[in-house]
Order: structure tokens, then C-alpha cells, then sequence
């Protein structure tokens, strides 16, 4: 089975399964290249990248004029509301934690209920 040759004029930036994709010219892979934490998708022919603000600011830079996925901008904008919701929980400190109603074999120590309290936090299960 062979994959269908894709012709961009320009490059393009994707998102799928928590990954920046960029889709380019054989020609710009030096311009890829220079960009931290890429791998090459060898099935997808494409770049994959860390799904970070900072990475996303670093390919438009390297690739002006790219075509950004709408997907892309939502999923940078989750990424960065989660990172002011852990700032804030990091600010709370340990101490003012309030303790998780989980049945444990064991009593956890207190930093491992601090860090359960925060990751329900975090994915929202808890307020």
C-alpha cells in the first residue's frame, strides 16, 4: 500500500494525539530540523512536535506564512489555562490541601494526598 504524495504550497501545522504536526516541503527539512523536540513520522511523512505554546511560536517563526490549524490555536489555549490552574494549586502550598475521600489499603503520606487533591484539580474532578 502506498501513501498518497501530498503537495502543500505551503507548510502546514496540525495537531493529532497531543502532538504538533508540520507537514512541508522535503526542501525546508533543515528549517524543521532546527526546531527543539522534533521527530520524524515516517508513516504520516510529516514532523511531530511537543504539543507547547513556545513550540508553536518557534514554527511560525521558522516557517512564516504557515497555515495553522484552528485545532492547533484550541489545543495551545487548553494547554495554557492548565498551566495557570497548576500555578495556582503549586501557590496553595502542601499544607492548606485538603485531604482526598479515597479508599487507600494503606494511610498515603500527606504529600501523596497533596499531589492526588491536585492532579483531581487539575483533570477537573475536583474544585
Amino acid at each position: 500500500m502506498s501513501i498518497p504524495e501530498r503537495k502543500f504550497s505551503y507548510p502546514v501545522i496540525t495537531v493529532s494525539n497531543g502532538r504538533l504536526r508540520l507537514f512541508s516541503r522535503f526542501e525546508d527539512r533543515e528549517r524543521a530540523k532546527s526546531v527543539a523536540g522534533r521527530i520524524w513520522n515516517e508513516a504520516e511523512r510529516c514532523w511531530e512536535y511537543p504539543l507547547r505554546p513556545e513550540i508553536l511560536q518557534a514554527l511560525v517563526q521558522a516557517f512564516p506564512g504557515a497555515k495553522v490549524d484552528p485545532k492547533v490555536r484550541i489545543a495551545i489555549a487548553e494547554i495554557s489555562e492548565r498551566e495557570v490552574l497548576v500555578a495556582q494549586v503549586k501557590a496553595q502550598r502542601w499544607e492548606d490541601v485538603e485531604p482526598v475521600d479515597y479508599p487507600f489499603k494503606t494511610k498515603p503520606f500527606a504529600h501523596q494526598m497533596a499531589a492526588m487533591r491536585i492532579v483531581l484539580k487539575i483533570w477537573g474532578f475536583s474544585d
